[in-house]
């Protein structure tokens, strides 16, 4: 019976050991729960400021090509009406083109009927030079 006895009481310190650190097991679950809130608030935190960098630099890139968007559609636009102004340039290059050899065919035709109204008037020229001497002739029979 005492060896029954003792072992119990053995048990009972034994147990009672257990029991006396329990509040200490508490403690250090307690420890480490705290610690790990810590950390998951501390790694929250981390997340929510790189979503927020996150965010920061989609609205920028966002931003950039709006503009960029906007400086396309502008180059665009400038670029259709440079080359309208050029087609109208050549159109009109060709007009002045057309207007300039129409002038030029003027002016041959004039130059060429020039030539005639000169030759016509040597020959008349002439033909009077002939009539004067002729008559000068006549005048000089006469005295």
């Amino acid at each position: 019976r005492k060896s029954a006895v003792d072992h119990l009481q053995s048990k009972v310190i034994e147990l009672q050991e257990q029991v006396d650190t329990i509040p200490a097991l508490k403690a250090t679950i307690q420890e480490l729960q705290d610690a790990c809130y810590k950390e998951s608030d501390d790694s929250v935190s981390a997340l929510r400021s790189e979503v927020m960098r996150c965010r920061d630099s989609m609205r920028d890139a966002q931003e950039e090509a709006a503009t960029l968007r906007n400086q396309l559609q502008a180059t665009v636009a400038e670029s259709r009406a440079v080359s309208a102004k050029s087609e109208a340039l050549e159109q009109e290059r060709q007009i002045l083109q057309g207007d300039l050899t129409h002038l030029q065919n003027w002016a041959s035709a004039a130059l060429v009927v020039t030539d005639a109204l000169h030759d016509v008037d040597h020959a008349r020229v002439q033909d009077l030079r002939l009539l004067l001497d002729e008559e000068d002739r006549e005048r000089l029979l006469v005295e």
